[in-house]
């Protein structure tokens, strides 16, 4: 039977090595399972390419080239990676991977695949059976040129790894995967492949493969941020899952919003405040969707530059993308006084914006227009809605916002519209990084690159276009979704913005993240966004930036002050609410950081980062998980968010450790940062019940895993850190405390990370019974800023055996007299 595309062989090729299927056919199994799967997920009948006897399939004394070049034109390659598989010796490895990733890569349609959510896979879906050696995972690395991301049949407890089976329990398996499941998931991905394929292939595209952007519908963009943050180095601070003291993404990522903040403002509601709901697209079908949210951002970053009114940002309204609200009720939500919303339509070079501009008090439209023109005048038709609107609100328009405003970044049409495009790729990106979905971060932050590539080569005087992709680079890099050879050329796009422009606000913004994400040069990215902050000063962003890299550097005064600033501003950023709460979390104002994480929730309530936030603050002044508890619950009724890192670990600190287990057995891997804090979670839990076996099991395989993660990156503060512990519930208490000590030092000038490293090592001190060096690391932590509070001694069952010695007795009134907010 032909592929669903005419010109291809079949639609699947299943590439295994014999080795995996002699004796137990598991692959012949998978392959059943396979199409009985995707019999129920597509209504056409799919052509699968399976060689299940080796003596009358492709042998290597055949023609390569003639009897496999033929089957090999497929629209879907799934190789079944296991040990054997990536050899070059292997006959699959060889004549089937290497050259499906050829073939495809020369055809029409292209190695990757833009999907209709606006995400890029590729054509090659690997299925893994085993966990691989770092040789066969580099060699298969080097083949895709990118990460493996495969969907996972591997069967996990210590000491074990082999393949899922459709018998195996998922409560014993640490990976909590059911075979049921992931073939689901295959199929389910064999869909979404097929389904864009089948669109790229539609009579009005197809041909046109060569023009085709690497996107197609961006869809909505979550606003869900996962908890933990995401670095170069995957770092996150531990706590041996109890109550680890997050400083969530957001934190790192200090409030990426490229629409600038107003320093203009007065408490309360602003007379000119005004928001901006995402724009719809009418008609012209999905390709163009991006249309819409890139005219949102870049009317509200118009009227940015107006600074006698306060523009809400982005953040805040791209929630209100389909709401069934009235206008007052959302008015009311952003403590706006007025609200534009509009839509657009494209008839081919014909661009048509229709604008409402409502007094949201009075529920009454004030003006409506149609801007029509092409795509030359794009910018202008912006810069007209601004103007037009300053002027029905009467706000002060000085000739040097003007300026700005009528300025055009650039004269050439089709790198503003890539431009554009690139933009909005960007932000998806960034938004799919925090909400924890790396493959499609990955793929989303390439794209977006690729398309300012578009426009610079268009217009290589495009100042903005380099800043922009500067930007983008660093934060790829630093979340660990693009290489360093990134690095160099972020340094070399802020360079060459700020060559073309050396007032642009924006090239000094991305000096500054350059310095900050990829070299770590805090005092240089001070000194870039300070300078940014003098060529823009309407704009309180660039301020915010400071006052995170101030927090970073332990330069808590400064921190402090610069923040009073933008808190004077009436910010509704989540990211900068959440930033706010979190820097008064640290300095042990737990009241403070409460309403901020709210204000926070408030502004973004599909976001669980304040949640989480929310809880951990919530335990710290209280010590106990009631309230805790009742956020939990209240975050997963609004978000539908689940969370096996935070269940366990509110279980184990109310003492229900059987409970905590049974959830840590059966849960994914994608519930934690790593495996490695999983073993850790269950190595406690299992001390906890007194099963010394088990427990050393566990915490045997952490350290395994770090030890592991430590050969790859010898400067891992996090490893080391996370090895220590699992040194300590070894009762290793030399290993452990060198590891501790290592980790501390390896987070040199990081004020955050040092802290959060001393915290592990008096956890540390504490598990191997060196109560006078823990407590003494505790009176530290309660003098400087950091995730602590005297109340975890009534959670922490670590902390609570602490609070039973001799020792802490004898400083019970000293320490007590400590745990108070800080004052900078």
């Amino acid at each position: 039977m032909a592929s669903l595309i005419a010109g291809y062989e079949y639609d699947i090729f299943i590439s295994y090595r014999q080795n995996d299927n002699r004796h137990d056919g598991w692959v012949t199994r998978f392959v059943d399972h396979l199409k009985a799967e995707l019999e129920s997920t597509f209504k056409e009948e799919l052509s699968l390419y399976f060689d299940l006897n080796p003596h009358n399939g492709l042998l290597d004394t055949h023609d390569v080239d003639e009897s496999l070049k033929e089957k090999l034109k497929c629209l879907i390659f799934i190789p079944v990676i296991s040990r054997t598989y990536c050899d070059p010796k292997s006959f699959a490895w060889e004549h089937e991977f290497k050259a499906f990733a050829e073939m495809a890569s020369n055809d029409n349609l292209g190695l990757k695949v833009t999907l209709h959510s606006g995400n890029v896979a590729s054509r090659i879906l690997p299925v893994r059976i085993h966990e691989l050696d770092d040789e066969d995972k580099e060699l298969i690395e080097s083949e895709i040129g990118g990460v493996l991301r495969a969907i996972d049949f591997v069967y996990r407890e210590p000491g074990v790894n082999r393949p899922l089976t459709p018998d195996d329990d998922e409560h014993g398996n640490l990976s909590g995967t059911r075979y049921r499941n992931q073939i689901n998931k295959t199929a389910n991905a064999v869909r979404e492949i097929i389904l864009a394929l089948l669109s790229d292939n539609h009579p009005a595209t197809k041909g046109k493969r060569d023009g085709k952007e690497p996107w197609e519908e961006p869809g909505k963009k979550p606003a869900a941020y996962r908890k933990y943050q995401v670095s170069k180095s995957s770092h996150r601070t531990l706590m041996l899952a109890i109550l680890l003291p997050l400083i969530v993404i957001a934190a790192l990522l200090f409030g990426l919003s490229r629409t600038p903040g107003k320093l203009r403002g007065t408490t309360g509601l602003n007379e000119k405040s005004i928001a901006v709901l995402p724009f719809e697209l009418i008609g012209t079908g999905d390709g163009n969707r991006w249309i819409g949210d890139a005219l949102t951002d870049e009317i509200i970053s118009q009227l940015c530059k107006i600074n006698d009114l306060v523009v809400r940002p982005r953040t805040s309204v791209m929630k209100y993308r389909e709401a069934e609200k009235s206008i007052p009720d959302i008015g009311h939500e952003l403590g706006t006084n007025y609200i534009i919303e509009g839509n657009c339509q494209i008839f081919n070079d014909i661009v048509r914006i229709t604008v409402k501009l409502i007094n949201v008090r009075k529920n009454q439209q004030l003006w409506s227009s149609v801007f029509e023109g092409t795509w030359d005048d794009l910018h202008g038709m912006q810069t007209d809605i601004a103007i037009k609107t300053a002027s029905t609100l009467q706000a002060v328009l000085t000739p040097e916002e003007k300026a700005r405003l009528v300025k055009n970044p650039t004269g050439n049409p089709g790198a503003y519209r890539d431009f554009l495009k690139a933009n909005v790729l960007s932000d998806n990106a960034l938004y799919y990084l925090l909400a924890g979905n790396k493959f499609i971060d990955s793929i989303s932050f390439a794209a977006a690159i690729s398309m300012y590539d578009r426009a610079i080569d268009e217009d290589p005087g495009f100042a903005l276009a380099y800043a922009r992709r500067a930007v983008a680079r660093s934060w790829g890099y630093y979340s660990g979704q693009l290489d360093e050879t990134h690095v160099d050329e972020c340094k070399a796009d802020a360079d060459r913005a700020f060559e073309l422009d050396n007032n642009l606000a924006e090239a000094f913004i991305a000096r500054g993240f350059y310095n900050y994400y990829c070299v770590g040069d805090f005092n240089e990215a001070l000194s870039q966004f300070s300078r940014a902050a003098e060529t823009d000063p309407a704009n309180f962003q660039p301020l915010f930036y400071m006052a995170m890299v101030c927090r970073k550097k332990g330069e808590w005064q400064r921190s402090q002050e610069l923040i009073r600033k933008v808190i004077s501003k009436e910010p509704r950023d989540a990211l900068v609410l959440i930033n706010i709460g979190t820097s008064y979390a640290l300095m042990h104002s737990f009241d403070s950081a409460l309403i901020f994480f709210r204000k926070s929730i408030d502004a973004l309530p599909e976001w669980p980062g304040p949640y989480l936030n929310t809880m951990e603050a919530y335990m710290l002044r209280d010590g106990n998980t009631a309230r805790a508890r009742g956020v939990f619950d209240t975050l997963k009724a609004r978000t539908g968010h689940t969370d096996a890192y935070y269940s366990s670990m509110l279980d184990i600190c109310d003492g229900r450790y059987h409970d905590a287990l049974a959830l840590l057995q059966s849960s994914a891997n994608d519930g934690f940062e790593s495996p490695g804090l999983r073993y850790l979670m269950a190595g406690l839990a299992y001390s906890l019940i007194n099963n010394k076996q088990m427990a050393a099991s566990y915490y045997d395989s952490a350290l395994v895993m770090y030890k592991m993660m430590i050969l790859d990156n010898p400067d891992d503060f996090y490893s080391y850190s996370c090895s220590g512990l699992a040194y300590a519930g070894l009762g290793n208490a030399t290993d452990a405390v060198i590891a501790g000590k290592t980790a501390v030092q390896l987070a040199g000038d990081n004020s955050l990370m040092k802290q959060d490293m001393i915290l592990n090592l008096a956890k540390i001190y504490a598990m191997t019974g060196n109560y006078t060096e823990a407590l003494r690391q505790v009176e530290h932590l309660l003098t400087q800023p950091s995730w602590f509070s005297l109340k975890l001694f009534n959670t922490d069952p670590v902390w609570k055996k602490v609070s039973e010695t001799p020792e802490f007795r004898g400083l019970e009134e000293k320490l007590n007299d400590l745990n108070k907010p800080l004052k900078y």
